[in-house]
This record gives C-alpha cells, structure tokens and sequence, in this order.
C-alpha cells in the first residue's frame, strides 16, 4: 500500500493497494498467478483495516488482474475476482466499502463482468452509469 501523491488533490484517491497478479515465465510469457482473487480479497481487508478506519475508505476500484495477457475467455479469470468482492462484503456487513469497482476499457471485458453479475443474486449491477456501466455496491 502506498500513498496516492497528487491523485489525492485530483481525484480524493486515498490509498493505492500493490498486488502482483501475473507470472513471468521465460518463453511462456505471463500468466495469471494462482487464485488471484486473492488479490481482491486481501485489498478489501487492507482497506477494512484499523490502521486505515479513519482514512474512511467507502470505494475501491479494480482493475481485472490477470486479463491483460490472457488469449483465451475472459469469464474463467473475472468470474473469481467478481465473487470475491462479492463474498467480502456479503461476509463483512460491517465492512467500510460500499462500492466495489472493476474497471474495464473495452466491451468484450466488460460483457463477463455483466454476465457474472446478473447470475448472482447478491448483487444488483448500476447501469445507470454510462462509464461504469459493470459496477456494483450494496
């Protein structure tokens, strides 16, 4: 975790959670690291923690770790990230985050995320928000 220097004044961007999503291997390229959704889960508790409870952290953002090298169905890879967030704060009613983020450039990453969202019926995906169309809070 480290600080957000000048998005701070920009954007209100608290903190910055680091996480190594993909693995490098010589003549294979990268490939996402086993459980990645790991990567969700352990920034939602940072960000839940108590050195952090006066920072008051309500929303997180994503990105889709382990999808920007991935040659094949995106589902497989943002299925988990998905239900990660979503398990979190359906375990963790007491949790500061309200809004979970995923972000996505493009429409064939952001059709998995819809997919996985209307399948659960924890969540109630915005769509009220042209930009952030795949995004989901409580």
């Amino acid at each position: 975790m480290t600080g957000s220097g000048d998005l701070l004044k920009t954007n209100n961007v608290k903190k910055i959670f680091h996480a190594a999503a993909v693995r490098g291997d010589p003549g294979a390229g990268y490939q996402p690291v086993r459980n990645v959704q790991n990567c969700v889960t352990n920034s939602l508790l940072k960000a839940d923690s108590e050195d952090l409870r006066d920072q008051k952290c309500e929303t997180i953002a994503f990105p889709l770790f382990g999808t920007g090298t991935a040659r094949s169905e995106l589902e497989p890879i943002v299925k988990p990230l998905l239900e990660s967030a979503i398990f979190y704060l359906s375990e963790n009613p007491a949790s500061q985050i309200q809004h979970v983020y995923f972000l996505t450039w493009r429409d064939v990453e952001l059709e998995p995320c819809i997919a996985v969202l209307e399948k659960d019926k924890r969540v109630t995906p915005v769509k009220q928000f042209p930009i952030a169309r795949g995004a989901f809070g409580r």
